[in-house]
């Protein structure tokens, strides 16, 4: 993989096209494919063979379980170049590129547009009309499409994104075990018969939710940061994950997951000359509502707290909201500052 990437790197430099980079690392991956191998960190170290525990093996830990899903992908996945190309019953395409170390889907599928994210679907979780306005010129000027992916195959770690809002690898995690929950069925025929699985816990929250993956190049099965290395190491499994945020069931596990660190920010309470108020209500308008979303993305809730303690009572509080939390984002983080600014000028949340 090092001598793949490295003429990759050296492709940049001399200015050749990101397609024909990516191509050389799908080829270097098939010629390593052909040659299966166990090396150091994939189960032995130092040629003695390592023995694998249940903390690494998920429930498809047997030859013969991990052979399925194996099968599933010769037979219905085909990587064409940049493009992975599906002939199962959903069908599609994935084209991936490459931006430095990552590797990217851009995502087909925008927050607004006919397979996109509608207000009324925002409604459906409890948002008021103003909220819902909010949420959604976040997620279409701030987010990415529903089927975008980014996997980082940096020296050091392998992080992955997915989705909408984008969510991050804890968050997939979550997701995908919310889907499977309320929907098993279109989760097995998307991800599950190709060898995506996820361990839920017991916490109502899913955050220690763990992703599980059989790696197509080598059949072991793969959990948690292991599981990401393998999908970050075959073009397949990241066109997977990708085409799967097409899947409405898949969209609105992002989207709950996506909104349940909205819902405490609004309960937030402000001092006022009503003792105290909710965030949610003292924020009328959408364009309000947005810079604060925004402003959840770049400060944690606890520093929050502290904004809002700071506002003295009385008056109007909506502009002494935005002042004082525009005012914490101009010290510490500028580009989310500059972000909550122009989302405050845009005609689009004129009330």
């Amino acid at each position: 993989m090092g001598q793949v990437r490295a003429a990759g790197d050296r492709a940049i430099r001399s200015g050749r096209a990101p397609e024909i980079v990516l191509e050389q690392w799908i080829s270097g991956l098939e010629t390593k494919r052909a040659q299966p191998r166990v090396g150091p960190g994939d189960g032995e170290r130092d040629g003695i063979p390592k023995r694998r525990g249940p903390a690494e093996h998920g429930p498809v830990a047997s030859a013969a379980l991990s052979a399925a899903p194996m099968a599933k992908m010769r037979e219905t996945v085909e990587v064409r170049g940049s493009s992975v190309v599906f002939s199962d019953a959903f069908g599609g395409t994935i084209v991936l590129a490459r931006s430095g170390d990552r590797i990217v889907h851009l995502g087909s599928v925008a927050v607004r547009g006919p397979y996109g994210l509608s207000l009324g679907s925002l409604r459906k979780h409890g948002l008021s009309e103003a909220q819902a306005r909010g949420v959604e010129f976040v997620a279409a000027w701030f987010g990415s499409p529903f089927d975008a992916l980014a996997v980082n195959r940096a020296e050091g770690g392998r992080l992955l994104s997915w989705g909408f809002w984008p969510l991050a690898a804890v968050d997939v995690g979550r997701v995908l075990a919310l889907w499977k929950q309320r929907s098993p069925a279109s989760f097995t025929d998307l991800l599950g018969v190709y060898g995506f699985d996820v361990a839920s816990p017991a916490e109502p929250d899913l955050a220690g939710a763990q992703l599980i993956v059989v790696d197509p190049r080598s059949g072991s099965t793969r959990r948690g940061d292991r599981a990401l290395a393998a999908i970050a190491g075959d073009p397949r499994c990241a066109a997977l994950l990708a085409r799967a945020g097409r899947h409405d069931d898949a969209k609105m596990a992002q989207l709950e997951v996506a909104l349940r660190p909205i819902f405490p920010l609004l309960r937030m309470s402000v001092a006022s000359d009503k003792e105290r108020e909710p965030v949610g209500v003292i924020a009328k308008s959408a364009r309000t509502i947005a810079a604060m979303v925004l402003a959840s993305r770049a400060l944690d809730l606890t520093r929050i707290a502290e904004i809002l303690a700071s506002l003295e009572p009385g008056g109007d509080m909506e502009p002494k909201l935005l002042g004082a939390v525009l005012n914490a984002l101009a010290e510490t983080r500028v580009s989310a500052a500059i972000a909550v600014r122009r989302t405050l000028s845009s005609p689009e949340l004129d009330a």
